[in-house]
């Protein structure tokens, strides 16, 4: 089962596939991002609206730019190959990052590691949807 985060208020939505990423939506129950914005209280709308547009990395040309600028980055606890697919599966709009996958995060980092990236797109607070394999026993327990 692979999972891909979704949305500004980054709900969970399941998918079923291979392990290479070609998996199709187990529901379309999807909300779009208008309606994820609308359902939010306005205080957490705001919050999370005004730290994806603060973030460093709010676009695909942001991305590109910052691993040039920044030759070692966090990225860097990536596999080549997970970097690879991470970046693939991201999705923008106008305010920042809409959506990401989670395998090769799960898999391939810590939760500290995790936060270091996700704090570039002004998502850190998506942490506690993810279920690390790399986390000790006192991590996981704060995640939860």
């Amino acid at each position: 089962m692979t999972r891909l985060v979704t949305g500004l208020l980054f709900s969970v939505t399941l998918l079923s596939g291979t392990d290479h990423g070609l998996a199709q939506p187990a529901a379309a129950d999807k909300a779009s991002l208008d309606e994820v914005i609308h359902l939010a209280r306005p205080k957490q709308r705001d919050s999370l609206i005004v730290e994806t547009m603060l973030a460093p990395i709010r676009s695909r040309a942001d991305l590109d730019q910052y691993l040039k600028a920044h030759p070692e980055s966090p990225f860097d606890a990536f596999s080549r190959r997970a970097f690879e697919r991470f970046v693939d599966s991201l999705t923008f709009n106008d305010i920042g990052l809409t959506g990401y996958r989670t395998a090769e995060i799960e898999s391939d980092l810590t939760p500290r590691q995790a936060y270091a990236i996700l704090s570039l797109f002004g998502v850190q607070k998506t942490i506690s949807s993810l279920e690390f394999e790399h986390a000790d026993d006192e991590v996981k327990t704060l995640l939860q």
